[in-house]
């Protein structure tokens, strides 16, 4: 992102005109910007990196005010993806069971700033070790493996949870990966996911 950011970074005659119309910006300064290009270096350790606290990940060498117009955005871009990264690290590597390692999926493109921060969380998710995302739009963008469940509104438009589990198996033999938590977690949705197993075992024998 930082290195797409920097490459397209231009001012257009809508953003000129706009700055112009708040008055806090000389004409000296707006045709520098008009005409504003990069032209320091910027150093970074490799995507994917471990990192740690006061350790520079990122170098500017430029003019000043080069680097304080890319700041911001260098400190979104960056931010944003060690806090997801570092996130699912953390997640990844507590997901073990009698030394197997569980494999872990990233869901949190309901629970993000918006569409673009989606895309980018989904691709940092695989990075910090989450094998698998459910956003479709950022499997196809990035190549990144997607899968899923079945979603709560399957359960809340059924009768009851064995029901929802019922329909969402005869629709998803291959996928079939139920919620357990819609209404209480070990009082109906584990025990209905319980039952219909037993069916299903009960079936084949």
């Amino acid at each position: 992102e930082i290195i797409d950011y920097v490459n397209n970074l231009k001012f257009s005659d809508e953003d000129l005109e706009y700055l112009r119309s708040t008055g806090d910006f000389n004409e000296e300064f707006l045709n520098y910007l008009k005409d504003f290009k990069f032209t320091g270096s910027i150093y970074a350790v490799p995507d994917g990196t471990p990192v740690f606290p006061n350790e520079p990940v990122i170098t500017v060498k430029a003019k000043a005010i080069e680097a304080q117009i890319l700041e911001t955005a260098l400190l979104a871009c960056f931010n944003h993806a060690a806090l997801v990264a570092t996130a699912a690290k953390r997640i990844t590597d507590e997901a073990v069971i009698d030394g197997k390692r569980i494999p872990v999926m990233e869901f949190g493109a309901r629970r993000a700033r918006g569409i673009d921060s989606a895309m980018e969380a989904s691709k940092y998710g695989v990075m910090g070790g989450c094998v698998a995302t459910s956003n479709t739009y950022a499997g196809m963008k990035y190549d990144i493996p997607v899968s899923g469940t079945m979603a709560h509104s399957l359960v809340t438009n059924s009768e009851n949870e064995y029901e929802a589990f019922l329909k969402y198996a005869k629709a998803n033999p291959n996928n079939c990966i139920f919620l357990v938590d819609t209404y209480d977690t070990l009082r109906s949705g584990i025990p209905a996911a319980i039952n219909f197993f037993l069916y299903l075992l009960a079936s084949d024998s």
